[in-house]
């Protein structure tokens, strides 16, 4: 039988290992209001929000994903003549977006026209990654284009962003149910991906699979570029107890 002194000993271990190895990021969300911008007080700018969330703790990390979120909202704010955005943190961001806006809504009906919400949400995390859902809903007097929601999953022991080839360990399988569990089929059916590969690579290029609390969740806003015409939307939620068997026990024990 083990001693009094050996079991404390090992308790004493356990405990040391637990505050060795704390989560390596934890994030407190951020919100603006194009309202409460200097330039706005005096009226005559869009219903705009930003939301995201900011990262801290492991230095690194943290800025990785901070940057990854920040050069999104860069990107979906841009509008102008430069080939790509000068601004380099969101508020900037937001400032140049709504004096373009506030340049061009007299050709508009309606200043509402560039009125829009931007989300980036932490729908998942555990002790290896977290998963960040991009929502962009924007006016389609704007561009429609820019009205698009896409998953990415990062690894939160680097920073990197994961592909869906790291976080799925049977690809077949897993786009398999994906297609019985949603209303894929009749998209795949419609533009001509009729073999399981090819599925496969339209989720990972689409970033349409992300997971959530109660497991992994397909969005889509794909259109067919040959055909003009937008499709049902494949959608759906698969709950963990379907679909953890065919996820890479790395990120889902």
């Amino acid at each position: 039988m083990p001693s009094l002194k050996y079991i404390l000993f090992s308790f004493s271990l356990l405990l040391f290992n637990g505050c060795q190895n704390p989560p390596q990021v934890t994030h407190v969300l951020k919100s603006l209001n194009a309202e409460n911008r200097a330039m706005c007080r005096d009226g005559g700018c869009p219903d705009l929000q930003v939301t995201y969330p900011v990262f801290s703790g492991d230095t690194v990390v943290a800025k990785k994903i901070n940057l990854f979120i920040t050069d999104w909202i860069r990107s979906t704010l841009f509008m102008g003549d430069d080939s790509s955005p000068t601004a380099t943190e969101i508020t900037q961001a937001l400032d140049q977006y709504l004096l373009m806006a506030k340049d061009y809504q007299p050709e508009l009906t309606h200043r509402n026209n560039y009125s829009g919400r931007l989300a980036a949400d932490v729908t998942f995390s555990n002790h290896a990654m977290v998963t960040l859902k991009f929502t962009a809903q924007f006016n389609t007097a704007i561009d429609a284009k820019k009205s698009k929601t896409a998953y990415v999953s990062v690894d939160t022991s680097t920073g990197q962003l994961i592909s869906l080839d790291d976080l799925v360990a049977q690809k077949e399988a897993l786009t398999t149910i994906l297609g019985q569990q949603t209303n894929a089929l009749e998209l795949f059916s419609s533009i001509g991906l009729v073999t399981v590969q090819k599925q496969y690579e339209y989720w990972q290029q689409n970033k349409s699979v992300g997971f959530n609390t109660y497991g992994l969740v397909v969005i889509d806003q794909s259109t067919s570029a040959s055909q003009g015409k937008k499709f049902v939307q494949p959608t759906g939620q698969l709950p963990w107890n379907k679909i953890l068997a065919y996820l890479n026990p790395k990120y889902f024990p």
